[in-house]
């Protein structure tokens, strides 16, 4: 609903003239009466006597000069009144439309921007620019970086849209065509061909839970049931887990851990994380992936593989959601484009750090720092 326009003295550039104006005449009146009250001190101040002929003398110079004068110059004076009087009004107009237009190109802008037009930008003019009015540069600035960053945030909700509909199609349609077959008599109605839905739907159900995670930890509602434990244990654990699949494609896991690693974290979160960054390390490996936790202040966990890696400085864009390095190595090779997106939400909820760097002999590496929890224990085995 747009706002209607307002009534030409109502504008904030008229009500500053005529602010302006008055603050002018009201100056002049306060100097006369100002000079008016300081003579008639002074005259009070003398004595009765000279008073008197004070009166004597004004009232002859009233009779004689002044009179004629007034009446002469009387004319001049109001003429001239008039004409400073306008030439204010108009300087006052100017500053005041200088000023106020800014203004006005800021509201009209909000409200475009309020109405849906994110691409809606107020002209950072020169006279906004000027050191005269900073400030009013200052909140054009502000207002058009608050305009792209909604721009970008309606840019990246309709990208996740279109995402998770094309995320959803894929295994959806898997299920669709099995589903029909079996129905149809094409694929015998057997506990083996059963058991072949339970991986688009595995797919459905982590997709459903990591956006739940995302959204969750966006709404800053994302909790965290902490406890005193050992990462290098949780690790171990989950390195075990994932032995067989490795052992599946052929592939060498190598750890290096210390004997302990003393954290206060919520476990079940942290092996979601770790689950996340192995099985992500798994799918890009050619031959190995290491697994290496260190000391350096806080716990240094790095999950390495000697796949083809990354594009040079796209590595922050790793953690984007949906992002795929290359989209139909990576849809082949499935994931739902959430495991990175999620890991660094939960490693930044227990005030950890997650970034992605190349490998020293290729592929790519995946650091997360975690904070200690007791003593530090440096032995490795």
């Amino acid at each position: 609903m747009s706002t209607p326009p307002l009534p030409p003295l109502r504008r904030l550039w008229a009500r500053l003239a005529l602010l302006l104006t008055v603050t002018v005449l009201l100056t002049a009146v306060l100097q006369i009466t100002l000079l008016s009250v300081t003579a008639l001190q002074l005259s009070r101040s003398l004595p009765p006597e000279a008073q008197r002929a004070l009166r004597a003398v004004v009232s002859a110079e009233l009779t004689t000069v002044r009179l004629p004068l007034a009446r002469y110059f009387r004319p001049a004076v109001l003429t001239a009144l008039t004409l400073s009087t306008l030439f204010s009004l108009l300087l006052a107009f100017t500053v005041a439309r200088r000023f106020s237009r800014p203004l006005e190109d800021v509201a009209a802008t909000a409200r475009r921007i309020a109405s849906g037009d994110l691409a809606a930008r107020v002209s950072l003019a020169p006279r906004a620019a000027g050191a005269g009015v900073s400030e009013l540069g200052r909140l054009i600035c502000d207002v058009n970086s608050m305009a792209e960053q909604l721009q970008r945030a309606e840019r990246e909700r309709r990208f996740e849209s279109a995402a998770v509909a094309h995320e959803l199609r894929t295994p959806i349609t898997a299920l669709h065509a099995r589903v029909d077959c079996l129905v149809d008599g094409v694929y015998p109605l057997t506990p083996q061909e059963v058991a072949r839905l339970r991986a688009p739907l595995a797919l459905l159900g982590r997709l459903a839970e990591d956006l739940q995670t995302l959204t969750v930890a966006d709404a800053g509602e994302l909790r965290l049931l902490r406890a005193h434990g050992d990462l290098a244990a949780l690790v171990r654990e989950v390195v075990t887990d994932f032995q067989p699949l490795a052992t599946a494609r052929s592939l060498t896991l190598e750890t290096r851990l210390p004997l302990e690693a003393p954290v206060f974290l919520d476990a079940a979160r942290a092996r979601q994380v770790l689950n996340n960054l192995l099985d992500n390390a798994l799918r890009y490996a050619r031959t190995r992936v290491t697994v290496w936790l260190t000391w350096e202040g806080d716990w240094r966990l790095e999950v390495g593989d000697d796949g083809p890696g990354v594009t040079p400085g796209s590595e922050e864009q790793l953690f984007g959601r949906f992002y795929r390095a290359e989209e139909s190595r990576a849809r082949h090779l499935g994931g739902s484009g959430l495991g990175l997106a999620v890991a660094r939400a939960l490693t930044e909820a227990h005030g950890g750090h997650i970034s992605a760097e190349p490998g020293e002999s290729g592929g790519l590496r995946v650091i997360t720092r975690w904070p200690a929890g007791q003593q530090v224990h440096n032995r490795e085995c």
